[in-house]
């Protein structure tokens, strides 16, 4: 089963930056004067802030997330977030 949300520590509200070239999804927004970001520009050729799309999200927690989905045991839970699975996890309650 697939379920299209967004996992942290607390219900929230988050806005996303897409970058519209190649599909990548932050929810860090864009620092135009970093380095990484800087080559990653000049790679696809983008030259200003218009090629992010900002989209809000919600956000729930994996607790709340088993409890509406009567979900009393977890065997294997991918997790592809991006340096984000400590909040992630943090949703749980056991840590």
């Amino acid at each position: 089963m697939l379920f299209e949300l967004a996992l942290g520590a607390t219900k929230e509200e988050r806005v996303f930056f897409e970058l519209k070239l190649d599909e990548t999804i932050n929810n860090v927004p864009p620092n135009p004067t970093s380095r990484r970001q800087k080559r990653k520009n000049r790679f696809l050729l983008i030259r200003d802030s218009k090629a992010f799309q900002e989209t809000k999200v919600k956000v729930t927690t994996l607790d709340f997330f088993y409890k509406k989905n009567a979900i009393a045991r977890i065997d294997f839970l991918k997790n592809d977030v991006e340096e984000f699975e400590y909040e992630v996890l943090k949703g749980q309650g056991m840590l």
